[in-house]
Order: structure tokens, then C-alpha cells, then sequence
């Protein structure tokens, strides 16, 4: 039977002879190092490519993947530009936001923070802030009720559960003196999150 070339070839040095034992000892062990390095690599690959996607499906749980920003003038008409933002092809969802740094006290503690102020039931919808909720509601966070949601490491360092109470300062420029004078106002924790991520879990509220 005619055997293709590079077969008969491989087999050539593969079979032992007496003459050419040595010949197929390092070709058989040069093969096997061959196996278990390319095994190895789609091991490591495979195991990667898994880290990978679930560290971005958790980054982009709370994320939006594309941002649009502008100053508070251009925005003040947002549910116009979100109707037809939501009419551009491959857009799922869209959520409104507004987004500072804080600094949240709970006696001993204090600790910085991002404060992000959400509309409940349309974030729900842009991202899985609803499903990453462990303690307390999100539907808890009403208009005018100084309720928050807080990530479960900043809850941890802070020593909050829900229904505690949190002191939150935003720094702000007194418009007479151009002074920076923080504004105080103090929060009830209705929620926490956590969705696995250090970047979310400890420093959004």
C-alpha cells in the first residue's frame, strides 16, 4: 500500500530499527515534547480566554459601553437625545446618569467614593445593577426619600448595613467667595451590590 510522503516519512523515523534506535527514541520523545507543549498552550489559552470574558462581563455590569457626556446646558434635554439614542441600531438600552467624587463618613470611618445618581428603573434595564443587589431593594431608591445603594466593599470598610446611616460631603465652591465648602447631607442605605469587581464594588455608591 502507498503510503502519502510526509506519513511515510514520519513513520520512516518512527519505527525502531537496530540501526536506528537513537534516531527513533528522539524523534518519538522530540514528538511528545511537541503534544504536551501545544496541550499546554490551549490549556493556558482556554483558561485566558474564560478569565478574560468574565472579568469583562463583570467591568461592564455597571459600565455602559459607549458614554455620552456633554455640560449640564447641552444635556438639560436628555429624554429627547435618549429616545434617539435608543433608535441607533445595536442599542439595547439607555440610562441617564450624573457622576461625582465623595467623601462618605460613618463614624470612625471615612472613605472617598464615587457617587453616581441613577434613574432605578431605567439603569435596571442598561445594565445588571438590579441583579448584583445581595441586601436591601433597588426599588427603595425613590426621588426625595436620601436613600442610597452602596457596593458591598465599601460597606464592608464603612461598617453599613442596610437602613444605616451615611454622611455624604460634596465638595462645592460657595458662589460669593469662590471658597470650597463641602455640602453635608446624610443618606439611609436601602441596597447593597456586589459584582466581583474591586473597581465597582469598592468605591460606587
Amino acid at each position: 500500500m502507498k503510503l502519502p510522503l510526509p506519513l511515510f516519512v514520519g513513520l520512516r523515523y518512527l519505527r525502531p530499527r537496530k540501526q536506528q534506535l537513537l534516531v527513533s527514541f528522539i524523534s518519538m520523545t522530540s514528538m511528545l515534547g511537541i503534544f504536551l507543549g501545544v496541550g499546554a498552550l490551549i490549556t493556558i489559552l482556554s483558561v485566558m480566554n474564560g478569565f478574560e470574558a468574565e472579568l469583562r462581563s463583570r467591568l461592564l455590569s455597571l459600565t455602559s459601553h459607549a458614554t455620552l457626556s456633554e455640560n449640564p446646558q447641552a444635556l438639560a434635554h436628555w429624554p429627547e437625545l435618549a429616545k434617539r439614542a435608543r433608535e441607533v441600531p445595536g442599542v439595547q438600552a439607555v440610562a441617564p446618569f450624573v457622576e461625582t467624587q465623595v467623601l462618605l463618613a460613618h463614624e470612625p470611618d471615612l472613605s472617598g467614593a464615587i457617587l453616581r445618581g441613577i434613574d432605578p428603573e431605567s439603569e435596571e434595564a442598561a445594565s445588571q445593577v438590579g441583579r448584583a443587589v445581595v441586601a436591601g431593594r433597588l426599588a427603595d431608591l425613590e426621588p426625595g426619600k436620601a436613600r442610597l445603594a452602596i457596593g458591598r466593599v465599601l460597606a464592608f470598610q464603612l461598617g453599613l448595613g442596610v437602613g444605616d446611616e451615611v454622611t455624604v460631603m460634596v465638595p462645592a465652591v460657595d458662589a460669593h467667595s469662590s471658597d470650597i465648602r463641602p455640602r453635608l447631607q446624610r443618606f439611609t442605605v436601602a441596597a447593597i451590590f456586589e459584582v466581583g469587581v474591586q473597581d465597582h464594588d469598592g468605591v460606587l455608591v
